[in-house]
């Protein structure tokens, strides 16, 4: 007979630090997908079922965590090409600026322009700085002659500034130790789900504090015959994992 689904009555084991952009109801959600996959029977199990949980959404963070990554890259970047932009077009009014002859000619050509563009060229060339009014135009056309741009990046080349590879293998790194951990995580779920006797399940649990989830020990059956049905069944939530493939 299958067992019941399992309730979620441990709160205190699910206990999480939630980063901006991430919900508590979320994170239950997906625990409780895995209480009622595993249908863990005892502390021992339903602590294997939490780390399952908790590696899962690591592993869901990292992936956030690498889109934003990648988003705030990309707005820099085409903030620097829109910027680029500007500078030619600036580039482009010092000609007009240097041919003026009067502090009217240059407030002529200001009014054409929009309001935030003509507030940062008077921060750039304040006309009560400069020395001989009637050649504020003059040394407007010189500063704006002399801004410096960049080439946008474009196709490949914007590509390419986007992906950082050295954040890029760090990222991969950790998706895979973390993905390790979770295949580790299973097959000692499958090991406590083989035992026969508490003498077994006593015979297990001190690989557990030499060490067992982080030094890479390996567990040996200690018996060919399943008593309990502590297996996972696919469920809407879980079934499209890439772990359970």
């Amino acid at each position: 007979m299958p067992k019941k689904k399992a309730k979620n009555k441990h709160g205190v084991y699910s206990s999480k630090v939630l980063l901006p952009g991430e919900k508590q109801a979320d994170y239950e959600a997906l625990r409780q997908s895995y209480f009622d996959e595993w249908v863990p029977d005892g502390v021992t199990e339903q602590y294997l079922v939490d780390d399952l949980c908790k590696l899962r959404w690591k592993k869901l963070r990292l992936e956030r965590y690498d889109q934003v990554c990648l988003q705030q890259r990309k707005d820099k970047i085409l903030l620097e090409n829109n910027a680029n932009k500007l500078i030619e077009e600036l580039r482009g009014m010092a000609e007009e600026f240097s041919e003026t002859e009067s502090i009217e000619e240059v407030e002529g050509i200001l009014a054409w322009l929009s309001a935030s563009i003509s507030m940062l060229i008077n921060k750039w060339v304040p006309r009560d700085k400069c020395t001989e009014p009637a050649k504020w135009g003059q040394e407007i056309g010189d500063y704006l002659s002399k801004l410096k741009q960049v080439k946008p990046l474009k196709g490949a080349d914007l590509f390419a500034a986007i992906v950082d590879p050295g954040l890029m293998e760090i990222e991969i790194a950790r998706s895979t130790i973390t993905n390790k951990l979770i295949e580790e995580l299973r097959g000692l779920a499958e090991e406590f789900s083989e035992t026969e006797s508490i003498e077994e399940v006593e015979g297990i649990l001190p690989w557990l504090s030499a060490g067992y989830l982080w030094g890479g020990k390996k567990l040996k059956r200690k018996s060919a015959n399943i008593s309990r049905s502590f297996h996972p069944q696919p469920t809407s939530t879980t079934k499209n994992l890439p772990f359970m493939a």
